[in-house]
């Protein structure tokens, strides 16, 4: 199993290119600068390879990585054979890239020696034989079975290719973020298919392009609207752009938007700065962390030190307004774990039984969204969305840990997840 190593990811990735420029397969003594000794070259090449390996692998799945990967490994003992740790990643890499591959390259030849496929089996051939390959394409097995499954290959994507145009159209013809999503959702599953037998594909990159654009259309719109909002100081209004805008954004693409990130840094922490003037310190408090889980600032910390140095003394009876304001606002947006733990924390600071009552009733109302997310998991479950179907199970179960069902279908879609990428 890929195991995720605790580092620094974007800085190693920049001391890395600092380091090696351009130069990926070079050797390791053509990739340093001179004034580095070997140990110090060595340990240099597998902090290289560590961040490869958690973003390439563990974050992305991407098998053909493993070869680059390798190699800064097997160049970082022949620096320094004496390094602690590069042996013991080759290792693990060598025998993840074996067993992945086993597991593959069996299954599709399996497949292929089939007299009669049904219509997926020869899509999970294809798919099979392409993951074998990126880790080895020279193999005799391999070699074999992308000549004799050439014409089922052919006719897969031109099965493919043609439910390109109307799943386009269908997400072309939506002009809003809210009635985009089912089409968005259909036509990524189809471009996310052929690209994972036919990563070079024209048309799929061609259409991936006007649908990038469309999006871009939408998102652009709902970050006018911010803007707008925000001038005026309308918050919840301009936080509601924005989310749209965001989950347009992750409908194409799993990278985060730097404008929208600034933008949403910007309203968190002038909504937090108004609230503390107005000394409504629970939603100035919800704000500012907020911001700093954006960006972690001087000026936000500063202001969240503000926030807490006043509410020391605070009398969070005389709040409980604005605190069941925050809660219902947490739920409404969809953030329910947040939402139960502002409700725990905060019944166990008020005195007064009633608004204590008050605020814990909102607890059904949350149970009631769980019930929904676990329904809503079951059926994505049912439709092989297992990662959508995991992430509302998850939330189910944070929140009510003894939810046997949700932990009993967690269970199987990590058991899924793990035959799926081969572990």
């Amino acid at each position: 199993m890929l195991r995720f190593r605790p580092i620094l990811l974007p800085m190693l990735l920049l001391l890395s290119a600092a380091i090696l420029g351009s130069c990926a397969t070079t050797r390791a003594n053509q990739l340093l600068a001179s004034q580095f000794s070997d140990v110090e070259k060595a340990n240099r090449l597998f902090l290289d390879g560590l961040a490869q390996y958690n973003h390439e692998l563990v974050e992305n799945d991407n098998l053909k990585a493993i070869p680059t990967i390798r190699t800064r490994f097997t160049d970082t003992l022949a620096l320094d054979p004496e390094h602690p740790q590069a042996q013991e990643y080759l290792d693990e890499l060598n025998t993840l890239a074996a067993n992945r591959f086993t597991a593959h390259v069996d299954l599709a030849w399996e497949l292929s020696r089939k007299e009669v496929r049904e219509g997926h089996e020869d899509y999970l051939m294809l798919l099979n034989l392409k993951l074998a390959a990126d880790i080895k394409p020279l193999h005799p097995k391999v070699l074999i079975m992308k000549i004799s499954t050439n014409k089922v290959r052919k006719a897969q994507i031109l099965l493919l290719e043609e439910q390109l145009e109307p799943a386009r159209h269908a997400v072309l013809a939506e002009k809003e973020q809210r009635r985009v999503a089912a089409p968005l959702a259909a036509m990524n599953k189809l471009l996310a298919e052929l690209e994972a037998i036919d990563p070079d594909n024209r048309l799929a990159s061609e259409n991936r392009q006007r649908i990038d654009l469309h999006i871009a259309t939408l998102v652009q719109t709902d970050v006018r609207q911010a803007d707008q909002a925000l001038s005026e100081n309308r918050f919840a209004e301009a936080e509601a752009s924005l989310m749209k805008a965001e989950r347009s954004v992750l409908a194409i693409s799993r990278e985060k938007n730097q404008e929208i990130e600034d933008r949403k840094y910007s309203l968190y922490f002038n909504w937090a700065s108004d609230q503390f003037s107005a000394k409504r310190y629970q939603t100035a408090t919800e704000k500012v962390n907020l911001a700093l889980a954006v960006r972690e600032t001087s000026e936000a910390l500063n202001l969240r030190r503000q926030i807490n140095q006043a509410a020391s003394v605070r009398n969070y009876d005389d709040e409980i307004d604005e605190i069941l304001q925050s809660v219902d606002a947490l739920i409404q947006r969809g953030n329910l774990t947040a939402a139960w733990q502002s409700i725990n924390t905060n019944a166990a600071r008020l005195r007064v039984t009633a608004n204590r009552n008050r605020l814990l009733a909102r607890r059904s109302t949350i149970n009631e969204k769980i019930a929904a997310l676990y329904t809503q998991g079951v059926q994505l479950y049912n439709e092989e969305d297992y990662e959508a179907a995991r992430a509302k199970l998850l939330v189910v179960v944070q929140i009510n840990p003894e939810y046997e069902q949700a932990q009993a279908y967690l269970t199987r879609l990590n058991t899924k997840l793990r035959a799926l990428s081969g572990q």
